[in-house]
């Protein structure tokens, strides 16, 4: 099996714990969809892991956001 090309490293951190766990959490799913789409498993596999990324991207970017503002 070949290794994912995303992997978390730890010059990544931002500092915000909260989001950075939720950074790791990206690198989760990115993975398994890389896994999924190479092991030609078909949209059964490929399909759920799409949307598991596309939900989790839109409550992430609005937790930033609202991060980016406390923090200006």
């Amino acid at each position: 099996m070949e290794m994912s090309p995303f992997k978390w490293k730890n010059d990544f951190p931002v500092g915000i714990q909260e989001l950075d766990d939720q950074h790791k959490d990206f690198f989760d799913i990115l993975g398994r969809l890389g896994e999924a789409a190479g092991g030609n498993k078909g949209m059964k596999v490929v399909g759920p892991a799409l949307d598991q990324l596309s939900e989790y991207s839109r409550r992430h970017f609005v937790e930033e956001e609202n991060w980016l503002k406390v923090m200006r």
